[in-house]
């Protein structure tokens, strides 16, 4: 039995009603009974789309919309969990899919692993034959990759969440949990920059540090790539120039050591050695890849951050530096549509 009455869904959304519009009526569909929250920042006539949108599927399940302008994801995302009155919640991008079957059974293993506060089911990513939020699919990567953490230490599993950091905020987490990780981000002055990008990182760290993270063996995330909606990012030398960066990293660094000293009951000295190694590991790490660009910079990023880590500029490898290392298993479309769960993904993506 499907049971999603105790999960708040929260969708931070701009100026993309369609992708909204594919979002709604999936979540109609299948039934989902839980509350959607969505986080709107849209402008002008897309946002009075997005009201009649929102006003029309009202009739069909429990949304709220918040209409907060000019801020970026994670201030959004905080100030919606603000009002979050059920026991689990998790985000969603307004362009992916988090199937309700998996939800209910991530709300259903952590109703009995209570050592456990976040739980996700297997991701694929998918493509489609044309641009936009409609189509029909034209390629699928099975096993989209996301964060498993069973280490019984918090700093051991901010040390594994880092190398290499994966999706983790598409779980269904413990609303307590979710709620303490989104503190502050209001007040962070880069995180309204959606070109930054040490938001998510900062928000799954901390909520790695807060409690174990594991994977079950059932459908739940489909992500859409390659369409031309995407936010795009600084590339990594545009980045090293931003003033924002070397702040973001300082406040990253500021929220892990202050957390790691009440979960892991140790001292301020302590955990800001264990964080500082951890964030250094991270960097190198992704200066490592085999990428030319990221060879040549290597040595002087190694030397900045051995020198005066936090005040220096940093370099940052893109999120999504899985995708180096995954293999395409080119599963057939065929086999995808034989799933329930596929076959009501496939059905909104035919809406337009």
């Amino acid at each position: 039995m499907i049971n999603t009455n105790q999960v708040t869904n929260l969708i931070p959304t701009k100026n993309r009603p369609h992708f909204l519009k594919r979002s709604l009526e999936y979540y109609k569909i299948t039934n989902f009974k839980g509350k959607i929250f969505v986080g709107d920042s849209s402008e002008d006539d897309l946002l009075i789309t997005n009201k009649n949108l929102i006003n029309e599927y009202s009739n069909y399940i429990d949304i709220r919309h918040f209409i907060i302008p000019n801020r970026g994801v994670f201030p959004v995302l905080e100030i919606m969990s603000k009002e979050i009155k059920s026991k689990y919640s998790f985000t969603s991008a307004d362009d992916d899919f988090v199937i309700t079957e998996g939800i209910s059974k991530a709300i259903s293993f952590l109703e009995k692993n209570e050592e456990f506060t976040v739980a996700h089911g297997k991701g694929i990513t998918i493509f489609l034959d044309q641009d936009g939020a409609f189509g029909n699919i034209l390629k699928i990567i099975d096993n989209y990759p996301q964060s498993i953490l069973l280490e019984n230490t918090p700093s051991s599993r901010l040390k594994k969440f880092l190398l290499p950091p994966l999706a983790q905020n598409f779980g269904v987490h413990r609303s307590v949990i979710l709620k303490k990780a989104l503190e502050n981000f209001t007040d962070y002055s880069w995180s309204n920059n959606v070109q930054m990008n040490l938001d998510e990182l900062i928000f799954s760290g901390s909520v790695a540090i807060m409690g174990k993270v594991a994977e079950i063996n059932c459908d739940y995330l489909i992500r859409q790539a390659a369409h031309s909606d995407k936010v795009l990012r600084f590339d990594a030398y545009e980045l090293m120039q931003q003033s924002e960066w070397s702040q973001s990293l300082n406040d990253m660094h500021k929220r892990f050591t202050e957390l790691l000293v009440k979960e892991e009951n140790i001292s301020l000295i302590e955990s800001d050695k264990k964080v500082k190694k951890a964030i250094e590991d991270y960097l190198v790490f992704n200066l490592s890849t085999n990428n030319s660009q990221h060879q040549n910079y290597k040595n002087q990023i190694k030397g900045l951050i051995r020198n005066n880590f936090f005040t220096k500029h940093s370099y940052y490898m893109l999120k999504n530096i899985v995708y180096f290392f995954q293999k395409d298993k080119k599963n057939s479309i065929n086999e995808i549509k034989s799933s329930k769960n596929f076959k009501d993904v496939i059905q909104v993506l035919k809406l337009n």
